[in-house]
């Protein structure tokens, strides 16, 4: 073999080494590598057991409140208030007995009067009035007394109720003028007048049963009844 060829060969044997060299240097370092990764330890997992969350539990819905049932008490019915008669519906009248309004008895002047309702509502009158014998004229021939604790008494629409009037010894009075009549005095009224049986109507006035030249007279009534 030429001394060239054999000088080739060495050169490229001498290159070819440090190649060779390069590539099992190149592997041992990759085995090493495969080993440390084989003997590195497996990592640590941590297992955490969650805390349970804790389950609200449902709010019970309250039962709606039964509404007590009110029951509403009647309305009472208003009682009418019953007040005493008006004047003008209170009618008076003497009551004619054998066609005359006054009778004479044991020298007394005597004569029954009815008051009557004209009024549509029931009111009240006293049992008893004042009452009064006026003259013609309008003056005061007899006053009688005034009444105590006279009681209440109703009288219905249209009801009647009567009473009788005495005149006795009037004596020393001024001239009398007809027409004589009776009146009543009326609380919360005043003076209601009755009507005389006649234009000359003097029947009421008592013969005097007194000395001459005394002033005396006397006029009563009996209770309101029907």
């Amino acid at each position: 073999m030429p001394a060239a060829n054999r000088a080739n060969r060495t050169t490229r044997r001498r290159s070819a080494r440090p190649a060779l060299f390069g590539i099992f240097a190149a592997l041992a370092l990759g085995f090493a590598l495969v080993g440390c990764a084989g003997a590195a330890k497996p990592p640590q997992i941590l297992y955490m057991t969650p805390t349970p969350v804790p389950t609200a539990e449902p709010t019970p819905t309250p039962e709606p409140t039964p509404t007590p049932e009110v029951t509403l008490a009647p309305s009472p019915t208003p009682v009418p208030t019953i007040g005493p008669c008006a004047g003008w519906n209170i009618g008076l009248s003497l009551k004619i007995v054998a066609g005359s309004a006054w009778q004479t008895s044991a020298g007394q002047q005597v004569a029954t009067l009815e008051m009557r309702n004209n009024g549509s509502a029931v009111c009240i009158v006293k049992s008893k009035n004042q009452v009064f014998l006026l003259n013609g004229d309008g003056s005061i021939l007899l006053a009688g007394p005034v009444p105590g604790d006279a009681t209440n008494l109703m009288i219905d629409p249209g009801g009647v109720l009567k009473t009788s009037v005495q005149t006795s010894n009037l004596c020393g009075a001024a001239p009398v003028v007809a027409p004589v009549r009776v009146a009543f005095m009326f609380p919360g009224t005043g003076l209601v007048i009755v009507d005389p049986a006649s234009a000359s109507d003097v029947g009421a006035v008592p013969s005097c049963a007194g000395a001459a030249g005394t002033i005396s007279g006397d006029i009563q009534m009996t209770s309101w009844a029907p």
